[in-house]
């Protein structure tokens, strides 16, 4: 069952044809953690603020939980459609207590029954002793969470979050990650997340959309979207990957760094790029028909050695290409050197 449902949404902010959002539909299944990511000017973020009911969409049509909320000449209000929100900077109330930021939507409950959804909101957070504290008091990790208990409180169809580990230390993002996504699962609640942090988006999300000049590139599986990239532009986004052009044939494809042989079969004549993330290239000997190149760059990242090498193609040009080794192999700048690719981690992409 989908418990958000957006068809044909756009929208303009200065010109007619100055998309902000242009023509975007997707669905959200209930209970599903949906992430939208992209570059500053994407349009995610208007995305998520027309969803929520802060910006009014030019044509198209949302649906929460069967309920039009905009289309057919119909707009509900923000309040009414039953969405929480956690903002970046978290919004918290400067002046009150945790007990009563967290109660802060519940005007509608008994006094009892608000004192008990406060109380299992703290719980479910990891903060019982934390109602009488203030905001101030707390590490920004814990007022994250404080944040997200406030938006849970009313029980929402949906939770928005914007931008929700931009104020973090990166020492903290993993674990604050991991808590918000048990939190949501355990109370299965339909969640939709904006960030421009591949890392945030990869590690918490069901399902990830990639939006480019307010359009969807592409939405699928966190496994999908970085293993099987409909575009070249995708594989780039999702982290540090070697782009080759390649001219295919039913051997494999001729690339700026020599010929790949690849069994992909007949009728594959034609253009094609192929990304080769820098995990998925072996060292070999000389002898075993690699690539060679000379290593011009080494940089350390603890648990393994990034290595730029520079690949002659033969037409007194040079292509670069970037390398994971152990940190244990030995390499050193301009040691000659002769790597293949693993053939089956090739990413093959027909634009």
């Amino acid at each position: 069952m989908n418990a958000l449902t957006v068809r044909n949404l756009s929208k303009t902010f200065f010109r007619a044809d100055d998309f902000a959002v242009k023509n975007v539909s997707f669905n959200v299944e209930a209970g599903e953690l949906l992430t939208l990511v992209g570059e500053s000017g994407s349009g995610k973020t208007t995305l998520l603020r027309m969803i929520a009911g802060f910006e009014i969409p030019d044509s198209g049509e949302i649906t929460i939980n069967a309920d039009v909320v905009f289309g057919n000449k119909r707009f509900m209000a923000p309040e009414k459609r039953g969405v929480g929100m956690v903002f970046q900077d978290y919004a918290l109330f400067p002046h009150l207590t945790i007990s009563k930021n967290i109660g802060f939507g519940l005007d509608g409950l008994g006094r009892t029954d608000k004192k008990i959804r406060i109380q299992d909101m703290l719980n479910l957070i990891n903060l019982p002793g934390f109602k009488k504290r203030f905001p101030h008091e707390l590490s920004g990790g814990e007022q994250q969470r404080v944040a997200l208990a406030r938006a849970l409180a009313p029980n929402p169809s949906i939770l928005l979050l914007d931008e929700p580990f931009s104020n973090l230390d990166e020492s903290l993002k993993a674990q604050v990650r991991e808590d918000i996504r048990n939190i949501i699962k355990k109370t299965h609640t339909t969640t939709i997340l904006v960030t421009h942090d591949t890392k945030d988006a990869l590690a918490i999300s069901d399902r990830i959309a990639l939006l480019k000049d307010g359009q969807i590139l592409q939405i699928d599986t966190t496994e999908n979207i970085y293993t099987k990239p409909k575009t070249c532009y995708v594989a780039r986004y999702f982290g540090k990957t070697n782009i080759l052009n390649g001219i295919s044939s039913d051997q494999g494809f001729k690339t700026q760094i020599g010929f790949i042989g690849l069994d992909i079969g007949p009728n594959s004549n034609g253009r094609a790029c192929l990304s080769i993330r820098p995990d998925n290239f072996v060292l070999v000997n000389r002898s075993d028909d690699g690539i060679r190149g000379t290593v011009k760059k080494i940089n350390y990242h603890g648990h393994y050695k990034e290595a730029t090498l520079s690949i002659p193609n033969g037409q007194h040009e040079v292509y670069e290409l970037t390398i994971n080794v152990q940190p244990e192999q030995e390499i050193s700048i301009d040691d000659e050197v002769y790597v293949k690719p693993v053939k089956r981690k090739i990413q093959v992409i027909h634009e």
